[in-house]
């Protein structure tokens, strides 16, 4: 199965090291609209998420489709030199890759395990990727697999009967470090901003949301939380014992150079959920603030999954099911000319019927159509149905005595083709 991928995520490196790898969604499109480009053969996406960045190719080009390639294309992307890099990134090939796809997606590897943040994140990159024109018959299959795969453990077990967010998790740590009743800054308002204040105010905790000019009348802000202007942020900071800043900005939201001078050296918390991120790691060095970043939500929940047997088994049916489409993909093009032949030898056996019928050549035509396409339909479910009643060895010479025989001339049609050729002559 040639398919590859290579990443850097949470479990073995640092928010410092990560924000490295991580795209902007502007950066992402023209990457893999680079990539697309440069290497026509090959499929390729990327994740780009706070707590990982992942790239996933395939194609059968033996030369640009190997187990270096994903590493040495996303250090290409990012500037990075790839054998400096070369240890920080994990490496999977084949089903090993799949499976790793599979459990990402439904939540198995994300620091608050289940959450389903990451859902949405693939889908976004599966359109980036087609957007970007970098997506192949096979990543696109092999992801809407995935997603599939993540809705049916959702859907299908008891993983998600508790809120397993980001937003939660980060809500369980300011309570724990502020008293209710606190005054807490939210500074972004996207997703994760938005259920983050709406968990902390229906909490009883005073809560605050930044809104940026341009797109306040466009902003949803919940239920019992203010809104100030982003651009008063600094004026009103020393009011908050909490701030929070969730966001995509390129560049910090909070500095230190602009915070320092107005500090009052009072215990506060900030904790920053971006990556890259979104606090100057500077501001630790201001008296009595203490700075927490995203990796601290690790802890938050177990490991093992409620009802891991049930996801576990909904995992490897999944995978099990592309590697059987993904094994039968060489067969397709055989299929197609097994169809065309049976559609060509249904109207062939029915042309004299339809001629002799009392309708005009118009409908004549059309019901010829009609009759091709439906022989090429039926015999492509009956072809297609083999996958799952067929052992996988016995698919190759099956397929290939199917088209022999499809594309045999039917027995006597020698001997009519002679006898129309001299009849034409008379």
């Amino acid at each position: 199965m040639r398919i590859f991928m290579a990443g850097i995520d949470y479990t073995h490196a640092d928010v410092r090291t990560r924000e490295t790898f991580a795209f902007t969604a502007h950066a992402l499109f023209h990457a893999l609209e680079n990539i697309g480009r440069t290497y026509p053969k090959l499929g390729c996406l990327i994740i780009s998420t706070c707590n990982r960045t992942e790239i996933y190719i395939s194609g059968q080009d033996e030369e640009a489709v190997n187990s270096d390639a994903p590493a040495r294309l996303l250090c290409e992307a990012k500037g990075v030199g790839w054998e400096g890099a070369r240890e920080l990134l994990a490496h999977r090939h084949g089903l090993e890759a799949v499976e790793h796809l599979f459990s990402l997606t439904s939540g198995l590897k994300s620091q608050i395990v289940g959450e389903q943040q990451i859902l949405g994140q693939v889908k976004d990159a599966l359109q980036t990727a087609r957007a970007a024109g970098s997506a192949d018959q096979t990543i696109e299959r092999l992801f809407l697999a995935a997603i599939t795969c993540a809705k049916r453990i959702k859907t299908e077990t008891a993983i998600n009967r508790t809120d397993p967010s980001v937003a939660k998790a980060a809500a369980d740590r300011i309570m724990a470090a502020v008293p209710q009743g606190s005054r807490c800054l939210i500074i972004g308002n996207g997703v994760i901003g938005r259920a983050l204040a709406s968990l902390l105010a229906r909490a009883g905790y005073r809560v605050s949301m930044t809104l940026r000019r341009h797109n306040q009348a466009e902003t949803i802000i919940p239920a019992g939380v203010k809104p100030i202007d982003y651009d008063t942020r600094y004026a009103v900071l020393l009011e908050y014992q909490a701030v929070v800043s969730a966001t995509l900005s390129p560049h910090y939201t909070l500095v230190y150079a602009e915070a320092a001078p107005l500090w009052d050296r009072k215990e506060r918390v900030f904790l920053d959920l971006a990556v890259p991120r979104d606090m100057d790691p500077a501001l630790r060095g201001l008296a009595g603030l203490t700075l927490l970043d995203i990796d601290c939500l690790s802890d938050c929940r177990e490991r093992t999954p409620k009802d891991w047997d049930a996801v576990r088994g909904i995992l490897e049916e999944e995978a099990g099911a592309f590697a059987a489409w993904y094994g039968f993909r060489d067969y397709i093009e055989g299929i197609r000319v097994i169809q065309e032949a049976v559609g060509a030898e249904m109207t062939t056996r029915l042309d004299r019927h339809i001629g002799a019928l009392p309708i005009a050549p118009e409908a004549k035509e059309g019901m010829r159509e009609a009759l091709e396409h439906a022989a090429r339909m039926v015999a492509g479910k009956m072809l297609f149905g083999l996958r799952e009643s067929l052992d996988p060895a016995v698919w190759g010479p099956c397929f290939a005595a199917l088209r022999e025989s499809a594309l045999k001339p039917p027995a006597g049609a020698g001997e009519k083709k002679q006898k129309k050729q001299k009849k034409a002559r008379l």
